[in-house]
């Protein structure tokens, strides 16, 4: 789209006009000047010529032009000149002489002579010059010998053929940096159909050529970031289910699709999750985005597309958020647990096997020990040895009473328990006892209780075990030894114990798994024996009383647990 351009010239009396409706014409007014009077009237004669046309009509009219009025440029069509008055015309050639001045494009005119006739105020900043500097000054010298002859010279020669130029070009400038610049030249005819001038137009599109660059770059770092995402996607071994506010299927990774059995062009439509195939899978998104806070896991029952085998698949669902934390649908990430649920299935059983095979032996060691032991004289060798044979039977017996607590927690059965009035601080002392009996060497148990202890609603003998198991525990991650201190006091309405010592400790990561099921810190430590069920089962235990339990530990310091009970239930 050519822009629009008016020169008026006062030496000349004409106007050049460039608009988009025609190329540029000049409006010649031949005559004299009457200099009597301010006003002259003048035969304009108005000439529309393009390159590709000639021998157009000539067509006059009479126009009266302020001989002082100064040179007016403005973007408007030729037919907006004719027909009016002296009056409407100085008005209108001072619009269009305000609108070429304030354009942002650089605009410049070239006489035959190849100087400058006009240039306006956007040509005259980017060059860093005075209007009087330029006005009727040889191009070559205002641009530069070389630049005007490799470059400007030959398109205006160009365009005094009549030849009309644009393009698209690329410099760098001291001042502004790279400038991406599109270049026209346009030949401005006369009334004779002769080439009079060059309308020289150069718009910045610097901006938009770095908006586009721009564009392009946040395009190729998009696809690139895409195509990343897509690689950890379908190289990752476990299935992906992302699904929107509606519960509709936005992505399904492959391992997902084999999982569920499901093809490309099922899922093009974006099904709602019911189309997996699972029911409780798709109310357990359901409750994600009913509930944005919380999160769920459950294990699936499927049956595989290929082998017709039941397969079992853990699904745990979070929701999704953007970056204004906004809610967006539903993650979900699928395992096939099949075998790790058989191997847990087996373990059970071997546990139930083990620990009711050892309790039918371990009763005939017990009691025989306990005769022996009453029989043999209290100082002699045999009712040392026999004592030891005791402790270690009763200590295997414990064990396999955990195992079977275990197993009846993990198979979702509730171990019972038995609520009497307790009174625990006697029960914290022969606890205490008990140990420094079991380990009078290198450790040394401290406990300091709140006076008086309270007498609590509980099952002695299962909160005896925990302690037990926490003190057991203490003892065997302290291998050098150290004191260990349990207190009692409380808290807000409940009893808390704590049982603090000084031994290894434990990193964050294998603190927060202190009490899952058969878990050991460092499994490769063989001078730390056991199964890794102690603190799991004091977590039951304290659970199964209503209170709670938490660890706090750190590496080479030590480690504290501690649980609390209820108050409420305190017996009298």
């Amino acid at each position: 789209m050519k822009s629009p351009l008016f020169y008026s010239d006062c030496k000349k009396c004409g106007v050049i006009v460039q608009s988009e409706a025609s190329s540029p014409v000049l409006l010649a007014h031949p005559g004299e000047t009457n200099t009597k009077s301010r006003r002259a009237k003048r035969t304009c004669s108005l000439v529309l010529r393009s390159p590709s046309q000639h021998g157009i009509p000539t067509m006059k009219t009479t126009t009266a032009i302020k001989t002082a009025a100064r040179p007016e440029t403005g973007p408007q069509a030729t037919d907006d000149l004719q027909g009016r008055r002296p009056d409407e015309q100085t008005t209108a050639l001072r619009e269009y002489s305000r609108a070429v001045e304030s354009s942002q494009d650089l605009i410049a005119v070239i006489n035959r002579q190849l100087r400058y006739s006009l240039v306006n105020e956007a040509w005259l900043k980017v060059h860093g010059r005075d209007r009087n500097q330029v006005i009727d000054c040889p191009v070559e010298e205002v641009l530069g010998e070389t630049l005007f002859r490799e470059q400007v010279r030959p398109r205006l020669e160009k365009c005094f053929r009549g030849e009309s130029l644009q393009f698209e070009v690329s410099i760098p400038h001291p001042r502004h940096g790279l400038l991406h610049l599109h270049t026209r030249y346009t030949p401005v005819f006369g009334g004779d159909g002769s080439v009079e001038a060059v309308t020289v137009i150069i718009r910045d599109f610097t901006a938009l050529k770095n908006a586009e660059e721009g564009r392009r770059l946040a395009l190729a770092e998009a696809e690139e970031k895409g195509a990343r995402i897509s690689a950890i996607l379908a190289s990752i071994g476990d299935g992906l289910i992302v699904t929107d506010l509606q519960g509709r299927i936005v992505l399904l990774n492959q391992v997902a699709r084999d999982l569920f059995g499901l093809s490309g062009p099922a899922l093009e439509s974006h099904p709602p999750a019911s189309d997996l195939g699972s029911p409780a899978l798709a109310e357990q998104i359901g409750r994600i985005l009913a509930d944005e806070t919380c999160s769920a896991a459950a294990d699936l029952k499927v049956t595989d597309t290929i082998t017709g085998a039941p397969r079992i698949l853990q699904a745990r669902s979070t929701p999704s958020r953007n970056k204004k934390d906004e809610m967006t649908g539903a993650v979900t990430i699928v395992q096939d647990v099949t075998r790790e649920r058989e191997l847990d299935r087996m373990k059970k059983r071997f546990i139930s096997i083990a620990a009711h095979e050892l309790s039918t032996p371990l009763t005939a060691v017990i009691g025989f020990s306990e005769l022996l032991l009453n029989e043999a004289s209290p100082e002699s060798t045999e009712a040392e040895y026999l004592q030891i044979i005791l402790d270690k039977a009763h200590n295997l017996a414990r064990t396999a009473d955990d195992l079977l607590d275990i197993n009846r927690i993990t198979a979702g059965q509730l171990i019972t328990i038995d609520r009497r009035p307790c009174d625990i601080g006697k029960m914290i002392s022969e606890t205490i006892d008990q140990c420094r009996m079991n380990h009078p060497e290198k450790h040394r148990f401290e406990f300091c209780l709140s006076a008086p202890p309270p007498v609590l609603s509980a099952d002695e003998r299962r909160i005896a075990q925990a302690l037990e198991n926490i003190l057991g525990n203490a003892v065997k991650y302290s291998p050098a030894g150290g004191t260990i201190r349990l207190t009692g006091a409380v808290v807000s309405g409940h009893y808390q114990v704590s049982i603090r010592d000084e031994g290894i400790g434990m990193t964050p990561e294998q603190a927060s798994r202190a009490f899952d099921h058969f878990y050991r810190g460092n499994p490769s430590d063989s001078t730390a024996t056991g199964l890794g069920i102690g603190l799991a089962l004091v977590k039951s235990i304290v659970e199964l009383h209503d209170g709670t339990t938490w660890i706090e530990s750190e590496p080479g310091v030590g480690t504290q647990v501690a649980f609390t009970l209820p108050m409420d239930q305190a017996g009298d």
